[in-house]
């Protein structure tokens, strides 16, 4: 249980790093520049998901698959809320 616990929470953290890096920082080839592919948030969701079903059904760890969901869920929730709250320099400059 304790090597689950650490396998899911180092996966989530580096394919989240991975998905940031791709989309926010070295950007997409032409030919991947559509949703899912340019949302970080989508695309952060369906790979983790995709990461934590296929481990289940190689490895049979029904652990890994709730949690993992579970964290996928409560994150994705997380950066929507994130995105409609954040407000740019603009926004602020205006106010004033």
């Amino acid at each position: 249980m304790i090597i689950s616990i650490f396998i899911t929470i180092i996966s989530f953290f580096l394919i989240n790093y991975i998905v940031y890096y791709i989309t926010d920082r070295r950007g997409l080839p032409d030919w991947l520049y559509y949703k899912p592919f340019i949302c970080r948030t989508c695309l952060q969701f369906w790979v983790l998901l995709f990461f934590y079903i296929n481990y289940y059904l190689i490895f049979n760890d029904l652990y890994i698959l709730i949690v993992g969901i579970l964290l996928t869920m409560m994150n994705t929730v997380a950066l929507i809320i994130d995105e409609k709250n954040t407000k740019s320099i603009y926004n602020n400059e205006l106010e004033q």
